[in-house]
């Protein structure tokens, strides 16, 4: 299960990396993307959504991938953090684009698997405020 969320860490970290360098430095038309194809955007460019990509989305899942892989005992708190993060990154976008592509409902899966993922990592650990429950 580690491997698998450090999978997926790294995976998200380092293409929301990508994205939100593109948009930082391409800020009026990132990879092509158009500033009009986001009608509900309260951006002029795309600078300040691709720095909170960048830092949000990209730096805190490989600091999360960092956790995982030296057994902190906040990874699991980590793994929940940015999986909840991508699910309204995800929901956000799809407000401000007026639209649901198929990449969308695939990152908002990856971010729930982070979060159940995350639940039972803390489980595991005893940190899970319900640990009550056996599962």
């Amino acid at each position: 299960m580690r491997k698998l969320i450090i999978g997926l860490h790294l995976f998200i970290g380092i293409g929301a990396l990508f994205g939100g360098s593109m948009a930082m430095l391409f800020p009026e038309a990132p990879m092509g993307i158009d500033i009009s194809t986001m009608p509900n955007m309260p951006f002029a460019s795309f600078f300040i959504p691709g720095l909170l990509l960048f830092a949000v989305m990209g730096l805190g899942n490989l600091v999360a991938a960092i956790m995982n892989w030296k057994k902190s005992w906040l990874s699991g708190y980590a793994t929940g953090v940015t999986g909840g993060a991508l699910v309204v990154w995800i929901i956000v976008q799809c407000f401000m684009i007026s639209a649901i592509e198929v990449l969308h409902i695939i990152f908002f899966a990856l971010g729930a698997v982070q979060g159940l993922l995350a639940l039972i990592q803390l489980h595991k650990q005893r940190l899970f405020p319900f640990n009550s429950i056996n599962i």
